[in-house]
């Protein structure tokens, strides 16, 4: 998995598309997929969020949850999957939404992970 763009910066109540590409191979096998995206405040694990989870057996959606404190702002773009993309499209950043994202793929046996750094300010009205 290799993230699109390292770090953004982005204002408050911007959106934000975050993407992240991968290469399937074929001796992974494709009927169980799981991406796991997670919020780290900073590059330690002392504030941790799991920002959003999907998992799929079979080409059918098993289970997609995420955490309230993106809860409606936060949209998986399920077309590209198949494409080699992970695309999360989060709306309404918040100053707080500022830190590290990582994504994670687990495709049958095979794993990868990136991460992307997010800073947002506050919006120039609000300065």
């Amino acid at each position: 998995v290799n993230v699109t763009q390292k770090s953004y910066w982005a204002e408050k109540n911007d959106n934000l598309t975050l993407d992240f590409t991968f290469i399937s191979k074929l001796e992974c096998s494709d009927n169980l997929w799981v991406v796991s995206c997670d919020w780290l405040k900073d590059d330690t694990i002392s504030c941790y969020k799991p920002l959003y989870d999907y998992i799929e057996h079979d080409r059918n959606k098993v289970s997609e949850t995420q955490d309230e404190k993106f809860s409606g702002r936060v949209v998986f773009d399920k077309v590209v999957l198949r494409k080699g993309r992970i695309r999360l499209h989060v709306s309404r950043l918040q100053v707080e939404d500022s830190g590290v994202y990582v994504c994670k793929l687990n495709i049958g046996h095979c794993k990868g992970s990136d991460t992307s750094k997010l800073n947002v300010t506050g919006s120039g009205k609000d300065r």
